[in-house]
């Protein structure tokens, strides 16, 4: 299978999921690549928080993978901030070849286990 792991990384928890998700799909055969989706500008809590209230976007830096038809199956990873980051937010706004794709999604939180 082809296969796209996409993914917004603030403090690297997320990075270090893709990149084991990466590195497992590819022991088991697969051919993978990724996409790190960047925000033009990033921010402390308090102005994502108030991007997120008051905006609901913000703006990514231009995509190397802009199509994603020719995957099989796309992976999509985000920080948990209580529903899907900006970045990754915007990041699907603008990719193409989703519909009728495989999707699955996976997240790291900064809450302690068990909460």
């Amino acid at each position: 299978m082809k296969i796209l792991v996409a993914y917004y990384s603030k403090g690297g928890s997320t990075e270090k999921i893709a990149q084991a998700l990466k590195n497992e799909l590819e022991a088991r055969g697969h051919y993978v690549d990724t996409e790190i989706v960047r925000s033009v500008k990033e921010h402390n809590f308090f102005i994502w928080w108030y991007l997120r209230i008051f905006l609901g976007e913000c703006q990514i830096q231009p995509l190397k993978i802009k199509d994603v038809s020719k995957y099989d199956a796309i992976c999509l990873g985000s920080p948990n901030w209580t529903r899907l980051s900006l970045p990754m937010a915007r990041y699907l706004n603008e990719v193409t070849g989703l519909r009728n794709k495989n999707i699955g999604f996976f997240c790291a939180t900064a809450a302690p286990p068990g909460l």
